[in-house]
């Protein structure tokens, strides 16, 4: 599976076509109306790059009133911050009964 955010700038006035244009896509899974340099954010969910690609070449970049478009592929971080979260659960365990044995009681 490939997961990627696009920045996207539309034409003046046009942010609610494009938005509308692309929310009817299958790998379009999200899709925000935002203020600052660009006018939408959309995540993307693809089955695979090929798929991804093919989303980009043959509609993203085809949609009117799209003037630019930034693409931002993410990472495979998920599993790292699964595992930083269980250790951080066994630091505040270990610090739970470090407090017990202090106190006399669990905080």
């Amino acid at each position: 599976m490939e997961i990627a955010f696009i920045l996207i700038k539309a034409g003046h006035g046009k942010a609610k076509l494009v938005c509308k244009a692309l929310a009817k896509h299958a790998p379009m899974a999200e899709i925000h109306e935002v203020y600052g340099q660009y006018d939408l954010v959309a995540k993307v969910v693809a089955d695979d790059r090929h798929a991804l690609n093919d989303f980009i070449r043959n509609t993203l970049m085809i949609t009117e009133g799209i003037d630019r478009s930034e693409t931002l592929l993410v990472t495979e971080i998920e599993e790292d911050e699964e595992a930083a979260g269980d250790s951080r659960d066994e630091n505040a365990e270990d610090e739970d009964k470090e407090d017990y044995e202090a106190d006399g009681e669990l905080d």
